[in-house]
């Protein structure tokens, strides 16, 4: 092989002084240098670094020829050192047209006198294959002259790099056509100020902006984005989750506001290089302007149903309220013609009494017709009561274990087979304070609904036991403190949806057909729990049947005075008048009764209202017993009675009520007391007389 100087490459014998050989080991302190190193053995240097590099170094004279090459340029040759060198490209290469390529590359740098680098397609023996050269090559020159005698060059292969980047745009190229064809096509990268690094042609698109308008602009100022919130904590999700999705507003080049979703991913350096900021934009503002039109149809027709349910459920309760006008008409009706035969027979008598008032046959015959036609007007009274559910309750002591047992016994023998009955009734239950007849009513209208819910049979419970209502308890509040007695009616029927347990207690509602139920059941039962102290509570569910709660209070050695006639004490408290004061707002009643006392022997002193009773005691009146009105103007009747008890300690006092829906209650409260006896109205002179006579009495024995 030849060097450049056109000697043959020493292969063999001394190392010329200056060669790498001499040169300094490795951890060896190096001589310094007397004098730079002579021509002939820089060459010797120069050579040898030829002769161990992996790149190809060659040079060649003005016509092309090859005059020195290294062993890596051989080894790409593939010829040998007589075929090479001192001969063209032209005939050492197998083919002519990279040949010709090359030499003409090579004259072109010898005609330029300039250095150039090229790249450049040549055979490799080695591999058998094209490969891609990257070679710079410049003009060699007489040292003596500045002549250009040839040129040296050093080439890399390059192929696989060239590979790699193509690799990497045709994979480039097929995501950014993949994202196209999903419509995915805006994205683009910024690093971490903010600046755009690219811009996708789906960028233009969407924005307006060429990539060489947007790259390097601060992208939330080049759109003007609107950030749903703070920057800073979309920077935090980032740094945290590595990603973002969200909704961005952003201002296009023509000025029209878009809405894009925006995913964001941190792309983290890797291999020193800084981290970047991956957005994938898909304008949504189409998306986003059908979704608030659908909201705002949702709400109107959700108004608009609103509307309607409002409108048809008044509609259902003015009908309802029909239905009850309806039947309360008839029911007006009826007492209507039934009062107007008692006043007439009152008026007729009362005449008739004043015609013949010398007559004493006739006036006692006609007193006593008078006395009948109030009987029937009282008659009529408690009819129209037990219509508003406010029918007076007889209330009396009872063993509802006996009686519960009893009502199970009749349900047993009523329902058959098809309805077992299964009883839970404690027999230690304390005694009951109601009334027997619309107690046993009451439980016999559950049963018979329980019945109807179970069509096809089914099972109903019948449990009883003792509750007790305490301060810290959580049972219903409209329950009083104190003792009851719960009874539940439990059915396996098909139960009440909440819109039909919710109205189940209405007066007239029903779900029967209207041949087999009037609605005022339930209804009634709720009003003689509560006007005997308890509570009334229903549960249900549609498939899993229904349950009605029935609480009662105990007696607890409560004993109620009966309303009907007192037997009249056959001794006087004592042969002194007693002074007896009658309040009533209604003076036709006060008047009556006043002198319905006085004829009996009682000096009696009247005041029209609480207030006025009050202040006639604070005048220094004294009287032995107290007779008042419930219901009147200002103070009622219980309010008067404690008031006057306080200024006269021990004072007997008896209270009337007309209104039947207060007067369990008002016994209960009385009795426990001890301050007051209760009468309902209507009353007879034996009934007034005897408990005056009797609480007198009481007061002198004590």
């Amino acid at each position: 092989m030849w060097n450049i100087f056109g000697r043959r490459q020493r292969t063999s014998g001394t190392t010329p002084a200056g060669s790498a050989e001499q040169l300094s080991a490795p951890g060896q302190t190096m001589q310094p240098c007397a004098a730079p190193i002579p021509l002939p053995d820089r060459a010797n240097l120069l050579h040898f670094i030829g002769e161990l590099m992996p790149d190809p170094i060659y040079a060649k004279d003005h016509a092309g020829r090859m005059l020195y090459a290294n062993p890596a340029t051989m080894a790409v040759i593939g010829r040998p050192a007589d075929e090479v060198i001192c001969h063209t490209a032209a005939e050492y290469l197998a083919e002519p047209v990279k040949a010709l390529a090359i030499m003409e590359a090579d004259q072109r740098i010898l005609a330029r006198g300039e250095a150039e680098a090229t790249e450049e397609e040549v055979p490799d023996a080695r591999r058998g294959e094209t490969r891609v050269w990257q070679s710079t090559r410049a003009p060699l020159r007489d040292p003596a002259t500045g002549e250009v005698v040839g040129l040296v060059g050093i080439s890399r292969d390059v192929t696989d790099d060239r590979r790699t980047v193509a690799t990497l745009a045709a994979e480039r190229a097929h995501l950014r056509d993949l994202l196209e064809t999903l419509g995915l096509g805006a994205y683009m990268t910024r690093d971490m100020t903010g600046a755009i690094r690219s811009w996708s042609e789906g960028c233009v698109r969407l924005y307006g902006w060429t990539a060489a308008e947007a790259v390097g602009r601060i992208s939330h100022d080049l759109l003007q984005t609107r950030f749903p919130i703070s920057l800073r904590d979309i920077e935090a999700a980032l740094e945290r989750d590595g990603e973002w999705t969200g909704d961005l507003r952003h201002r296009t080049k023509d000025g029209k506001e878009i809405i894009v979703c925006a995913h964001k991913v941190l792309r983290r350096g890797a291999g020193g290089r800084p981290p970047a900021i991956l957005e994938a934009l898909t304008d949504v503002t189409a998306l986003r302007q059908s979704e608030a039109a659908l909201a705002t149809l949702n709400r109107q027709g959700e108004d608009r149903v609103r509307g309607e349910v409002t409108a048809r459920r008044e509609e259902q309760t003015r009908a309802a309220q029909g239905e009850r006008l309806h039947a309360l008409g008839h029911l007006a009706g009826g007492i209507a013609h039934d009062f107007n035969n008692v006043l007439q027979a009152v008026q007729g008598g009362i005449s008739v009494i004043e015609r013949r008032a010398a007559d004493a046959e006739s006036v006692r015959r006609f007193a006593r017709v008078v006395a009948s036609a109030a009987e029937r007007g009282s008659a009529v009274t408690r009819q129209l009561l037990a219509f508003a559910r406010r029918d007076e309750l007889r209330a009396e002591r009872i063993e509802p274990a006996a009686l519960l047992d009893t009502f199970r016994e009749m349900l047993v023998n009523i329902l058959g087979t098809k309805v077992p009955v299964r009883a839970r009734i404690d027999q230690r239950l304390p005694v009951l304070l109601a009334d027997r007849n619309q107690l046993m009513r009451v439980l016999m209208n559950l049963a018979t609904n329980a019945r109807d819910a179970m069509p096809g049979g089914g099972i109903l419970t019948l449990t009883a036991k003792a509750e007790e209502v305490a301060d810290d308890s959580s049972h219903r509040a409209d329950l009083k403190l104190g003792c009851y007695v719960r009874i539940e009616i439990a059915d396996t029927g098909i139960g009440m949806d909440q819109a039909t347990q919710a109205r189940a207690i209405e007066p007239f509602f029903t779900t029967k057909p209207r041949e087999r139920g009037t609605g005022l059941g339930l209804s009634m039962a709720k009003g003689f729990a509560e006007q005997s102290g308890g509570a009334l509570a229903i549960d249900s569910e549609p498939g899993r049947g229904t349950t009605v709660t029935l609480w009662l209070p105990t007696a607890e050695a409560v004993v109620l005075a009966p309303s009907e006639g007192v037997p009249r004490s056959d001794r006087r408290p004592s042969d002194e008048v007693r002074r007896v004061m009658v309040v009533d707002d209604d003076s036709m009643v006060r008047e009556t009764m006043a002198a319905t006392l006085e004829d009996t022997g009682f000096a009696v002193l009247t005041a029209e209202s609480g207030v006025e009773a009050l202040a006639l005691l604070e005048a220094g009146e004294v009287v032995d017993l107290l007779v008042s009105d419930f219901s009147m103007p200002g103070i009622n009747g219980l309010v008067l009675i404690r008031e006057a008890q306080t200024r006269l300690p021990g004072l007997p006092a008896i209270l009337l009520t007309g209104y039947a829906g207060d007067s369990a209650q008002l016994a209960v409260d009385g009795a426990l007391s001890g301050t007051f006896s209760l009468l309902r109205k209507p009353i007879t002179v034996e009934m007034l007389v005897g408990r005056i006579e009797a609480l007198l009495t009481a007061k002198m024995d004590s």
